[in-house]
């Protein structure tokens, strides 16, 4: 199991989760990049995949919807 995010930054969220699961969890040197190390690996892959095609990077309509946790 792996932590990332600033969560990942609290030992005590770290080991609470530990206790809860029964297994270490790792927690990366920099975790608050990892989303975006992703994130940029994933576009990159994108625009590689467009160029060896001949074809352009696919595009979504974007719209904001409301969230709520509670």
């Amino acid at each position: 199991m792996a932590i990332t995010g600033g969560g990942a930054k609290n030992i005590g969220l770290v080991k609470a989760l530990e206790a809860k699961f029964g297994c270490p969890v790792l927690v990366p040197p920099e975790p608050l990049l990892t989303g975006a190390l992703g994130a940029a690996l994933i576009g990159k892959d994108m625009y590689e995949n467009a160029v060896k095609t001949g074809g352009t990077l696919a595009k979504k309509p974007r719209q904001l919807d409301e969230v709520s946790f509670f």
